[in-house]
């Protein structure tokens, strides 16, 4: 069964414009109703709903950062619901918890905590359980997007009856620094594992480049030359040259460029 969970997303947007100007809320502000306010989604449920925010990026320019939204959660708040509407990525603290959800497919795959939604108009329902504390907890919420563009945000305790939940919160801790580390093993024969991290403060990412040099500095083979986004990475390099010749025994340089940041370190391959 295919539930349009968007419509109910919707429909309690609108629903909440009269309680937001009973209690004289600024329409600035993420509206704040903890275990308060029951909503009926349609005949599936009843919503207990902490939170529930528009997020879009300032009225003035384009693809810019939207304002930070914060706002404490109960322990039962393990719903996200994000309707979007033009908005390329959001940025999502849970607790120092980060996650970043994408419209582009390649961008999941350039980084960690990375989640897919729809750039236009359906919903997607993240279970956070495994991210929530017993008390305390809070959210913080950003965006990026062109001007005009937005999502509605809603956060509760509760699903439809029959919708599906697209995500289970699945985290990893994220680098706080760009850093290149020792290959594995060294010396090596057949294949080497170089691992880099890039930090979490780039939220936009930063392009990557990952080259093998020899130790005369010629350029003996590029193994990254991407977009990379925060998260821990790793590639194998199997003592060929970039036009597939073999390597020569002998010590070799690898350098990590990730925007301003260079580090480099030294390898051996002996045949």
């Amino acid at each position: 069964m295919t539930v349009q969970t968007s419509s109910y997303v919707s429909g309690f947007a609108s629903a909440m414009e009269g309680s937001r100007r009973d209690h004289k809320v600024s329409t600035s502000s993420p509206l704040i109703f903890p275990l308060l306010l029951v909503v009926v989604l349609g005949a599936h449920c009843s919503l207990f709903a902490s939170a529930l925010v528009v997020i879009g990026p300032p009225e003035k320019g384009s693809r810019t950062g939207g304002l930070l939204e914060e706002f404490p959660l109960l322990p039962e708040d393990r719903y996200f619901w994000i309707e979007n509407h033009g908005l390329t990525r959001v940025y999502v603290d849970l607790n120092g918890y980060k996650f970043t959800l994408t419209v582009d497919p390649v961008e999941v795959q350039q980084g960690s905590n990375m989640y897919l939604i729809q750039r236009q108009g359906d919903t997607t329902i993240i279970d956070m359980v495994a991210y929530m504390q017993s008390e305390n907890n809070l959210m913080r919420i950003t965006s990026r997007g062109p001007t005009g563009a937005e999502a509605t945000v809603l956060v509760g305790d509760t699903t439809i009856v029959n919708s599906r939940i697209d995500y289970v919160l699945q985290l990893v801790p994220l680098p706080k620094s760009v850093a290149l580390f020792q290959n594995y093993p060294n010396p090596f024969n057949l294949t080497t594992t170089i691992q880099y991290e890039i930090a979490d403060n780039l939220v936009d990412g930063v392009d990557v480049q990952l080259t093998i040099f020899d130790i005369l500095g010629r350029k003996v083979r590029t193994l990254v030359n991407d977009h990379r986004f925060h998260g821990a990475f790793s590639i194998q390099w199997d003592g060929l040259a970039d036009g597939g010749a073999v390597a020569a025994s002998g010590a070799y340089l690898y350098r990590l460029k990730a925007g301003n940041v260079v580090e480099t370190k030294r390898l051996l391959l002996l045949k």
